[in-house]
C-alpha cells in the first residue's frame, strides 16, 4: 500500500468549525442543572475538541468541505485491529461490540448509519447514547434521509433531549471540565431541504468513539447497519438465521503510530464532521410542546428500558460479559489507510463523466484499489466479497476513457496464467434485490465466464425449460469451469425455503483481498455505491487481519454453489417451481435485466 502523508490534513475543516461561539455558562435564573461543578476546570483542549464538533450552517463555512475530503492526504497510520465476520456468533459479537464502545466511551461519540430502525437494537443504541451523554460524553447522531425513512423523525428528536440531563466533558485524565456535552443529530441529505439531492445517499455505517484521544479511541465500520436483520436475533432475543451474512473491521489506535499524524479514529472523526456538515443535512432539534415533551419521555424512557432488555438476552450475555477482554486482547498491528466516496455527492454529470469524477478524488475508494492494483503480479488472487458486484462498462465518446472491467480482469489473467480471480456473491435464493441479481447473473458473471455466442445463448435461453444440451454441453462445463475465474453464489438446496434443514440468510458483506492487502467497508462497487452514494472503509497491511478476513470468506463460499454449475442449476429451477416472488423474479430474471438496462435502472440499484 502506498504511503501517503498528511500536509494541512483537513486544517481547514477544522479551522472551519472552530469559529463557533464559547457555550453559554450560568448566568442569573439559569437552572443550577445546566451550571458546571464549582471544580470544574476551563481546558483548552476539551473546549477545541468540543467547538469543532459543533454543528454550523453550510453558508458559514468559510471553505467547500467536500472537496478538501477529496484532495486531504490522508496517511497510512499505525493501528490495531480485529475482523468481525459474516458468521452469527461474529454478528451477535458485533451487537455486543457496539454496545460496549458506547458505554465505554469517556469523551466522544460518532454514530453515522445509513439505516436506524425503532426495532429492539435501534432502540437499545439509542438508549445507550441517551446514557452517555448524562455522563458527559459529546454525541454525534447521523442517518440518512432515505435509508431510515421507517424511523420517526420524533423519536431522534427525543433522543437529542437527552441532552436536558447532559454531564459535563472530562478532559483525558479524567477532570471535568466546564464544557457541556450534547446530542446533536441530522438527517443526512433530507428530502425537505431543498439544498438536497434526493439521489445522493450517505451509505455510512460508522462508530467512533474518542477520537481525539488516542489511548481511548476506536472506529468500527463495515456493512451492518442498525437494525434486528443485521445481528442475528429475533426482536424478543432469539436466535435469527435468517439475517444478513455482513462484516466488519474494528480498530484502535497504536502505541507506535506516527505522533506527527493524525491516528486512525482521530481521522475516522475528521472524516465524520465533513459528512456531518455536509450542505444537504437537516438538525434535528426538540419541539417544546407539553405533549410533545410528554412524548419524548415516552419515547426516551422507552429506550432505557430496551437496553436493559436486549443486554438480558442470554444470547448476548456471553458476548457482553467477555467485551473487557475482547476489547483489550487479541488484536493485530496493520497499517491503515481510510478512503470514502465524498466526491459522489457533489459531482456533476454522473452517468456520462464517470471515468473523469472518481479520479478527480484521489481519496476514493475506487482509485486507491485501482493504484492498488496495478501491482497485480503472476500469483495474486483477487477475492470480492459483494451483494451486488458489477463490473464497470463505461462506453465513452473518448475510448481512451472506455472503461471495461470484466475485459480488464481477463487481460491480467491472461498476462500471468497463475493469477485468479473469486467472487462471493448472491443466488436468487438470498438476494434481496431482483434487480441487482439480474445484473449479476446476466451481466457481470457471463461477461468473465462466456464468450459472446455463449453470452448470447444465456441471456436467450428461457431457463425454466433451457435444453440440458446446451447447459451441460462441453463448452458450457469449460467455460463455467474457468481455471482462474470462480464466482460463488450464497445459498445451497438444503435451504429451509425448499423445506430443509440449513438457512442461508442474505449475503450483504463487502470486502476485498489482494494479496497481502485487505479492504472493508460500505460500498457494494455496483454502480449506486461508485456514482451516487457516500462510502467509506479502510485499506489494510496485515498478514493476520488478511487471515481473519479469509476466513470469513471461506465460511460464505462454503456455503455456496459454483455459478453455472449443475448443482447452481438445479438450484435455480427449485427456486423457480416454488413459485411466490423468488420464483417469479428467477424465471423472468432475463426480462428483468433487459428492462432495467433499458430504462436505466441498473444505475439505480
Amino acid at each position: 500500500m502506498r504511503s501517503i502523508y498528511v500536509a494541512g490534513l483537513f486544517c481547514l475543516i477544522l479551522a472551519a468549525c472552530s469559529a463557533v461561539p464559547e457555550q453559554q455558562l450560568c448566568g442569573p435564573g439559569d437552572l443550577a442543572r445546566y451550571c458546571p461543578p464549582a471544580h470544574a476546570i476551563d481546558d483548552d483542549f476539551t473546549a477545541d475538541v468540543h467547538k469543532k464538533r459543533t454543528w454550523k450552517a453550510n453558508e458559514n463555512l468559510p471553505t467547500d468541505l467536500i472537496e478538501l475530503g477529496k484532495t486531504a492526504d490522508i496517511p497510512v497510520q499505525q493501528a490495531l485491529g480485529k475482523i468481525i465476520g459474516p458468521s452469527t456468533a461474529d454478528a451477535q459479537r458485533s451487537l455486543a461490540v457496539k454496545l460496549a464502545m458506547i458505554e465505554a466511551a469517556d469523551h466522544t461519540i460518532d454514530f453515522f448509519y445509513y439505516i436506524l430502525r425503532d426495532d429492539a437494537v435501534g432502540m437499545a443504541m439509542l438508549g445507550a447514547l441517551c446514557e452517555a451523554v448524562k455522563r458527559g460524553v459529546d454525541v454525534r447522531i447521523m442517518v440518512d434521509a432515505v435509508g431510515s425513512t421507517s424511523l420517526p423523525k420524533q423519536t431522534l428528536r427525543a433522543i437529542v433531549g437527552c441532552q436536558d440531563q447532559a454531564g459535563f466533558m472530562r478532559t483525558a485524565d479524567g477532570q471535568l471540565t466546564t464544557n457541556r456535552a450534547r446530542v446533536q443529530a441530522v438527517a443526512f441529505n433530507a428530502v425537505s431541504n431543498f439544498s438536497a439531492n434526493f439521489n445522493r445517499r450517505s451509505h455510512d455505517k460508522l462508530l467512533v468513539t474518542d477520537g481525539s484521544y488516542p489511548s481511548k479511541a476506536m472506529v468500527m465500520t463495515g456493512g451492518r447497519n442498525i437494525a434486528l436483520d443485521y445481528y442475528g436475533v429475533s426482536n424478543e432475543g432469539e436466535l435469527d438465521l435468517d439475517a444478513y451474512r455482513d462484516t466488519e473491521i474494528l480498530l484502535r489506535d497504536a502505541p507506535e503510530g506516527n505522533p506527527e499524524l493524525p491516528q486512525v479514529a482521530e481521522m475516522a472523526g475528521k472524516y465524520a464532521s465533513v459528512i456531518f456538515l455536509f450542505k444537504g443535512n437537516n438538525v434535528l432539534r426538540p419541539g417544546r410542546g407539553q405533549r410533545t415533551l410528554k412524548t419524548y419521555d415516552a419515547v426516551r424512557q422507552q429506550a432505557l428500558e430496551t437496553l436493559q432488555q436486549v443486554k438480558s438476552w442470554p444470547l448476548l450475555a456471553d458476548e457482553l460479559s467477555s467485551m473487557d477482554v475482547y476489547m483489550s486482547e487479541g488484536f493485530h498491528t496493520a497499517k491503515v489507510r481510510l478512503a470514502h466516496e465524498l466526491g459522489n455527492l457533489t459531482d456533476n454529470k454522473v452517468f456520462v463523466n464517470q471515468v473523469e469524477n472518481e479520479r478527480g478524488n484521489s481519496n476514493s475508494i475506487l482509485e486507491v484499489m485501482r493504484q492498488i492494483n496495478r501491482h497485480l503480479d503472476h500469483n495474486t488472487t483477487l477475492s470480492f466479497a459483494s451483494p451486488y458486484l458489477f463490473l464497470a462498462e463505461y462506453d465513452e465518446t473518448d475510448q481512451a476513457a472506455a472503461v471495461d472491467e470484466a475485459q480488464q480482469i481477463l487481460n491480467w489473467l491472461d498476462r500471468y496464467p497463475e493469477a485468479r480471480f473469486e467472487l462471493v456473491t448472491n443466488s436468487a435464493l438470498t438476494s434481496d434485490n431482483f434487480i441487482a441479481q439480474a445484473v449479476i447473473d446476466m451481466n457481470t458473471v457471463p461477461r468473465l465466464l462466456l464468450d459472446e455466442a455463449m453470452i448470447e445463448r444465456w441471456k436467450d435461453t428461457k431457463e425454466n425449460r433451457a435444453p440440458e444440451a446446451f447447459l451441460s454441453s462441453e463448452a458450457w462445463q469449460r467455460m463455467v469451469n474457468h481455471p482462474q475465474i470462480s464466482i460463488y453464489e450464497l445459498g445451497r438446496s438444503d435451504s429451509s425455503y425448499f423445506g430443509g434443514d440449513e438457512t442461508y440468510g442474505k449475503m450483504h458483506a463487502k470486502f476485498y483481498i489482494n494479496g497481502d492487502v485487505g479492504f472493508v467497508g460500505t460500498s457494494n462497487f455496483d454502480y449506486r455505491s461508485r456514482l451516487l452514494n457516500n462510502e467509506v472503509g479502510f485499506f489494510f497491511e496485515s498478514p493476520q487481519l488478511i487471515a481473519e478476513l479469509q476466513a470469513g470468506y471461506d465460511l460464505l463460499v462454503e456455503q455456496s454453489y459454483q455459478w453455472g454449475s449443475p448443482q447452481w442449476l438445479q438450484m435455480r429451477r427449485q427456486i423457480i417451481a416454488q413459485g411466490g416472488s423468488k420464483g417469479r423474479t428467477t424465471k423472468f430474471q432475463r426480462a428483468i435485466y433487459k428492462w432495467s438496462k433499458w430504462l436505466g435502472l441498473i444505475w439505480q440499484f
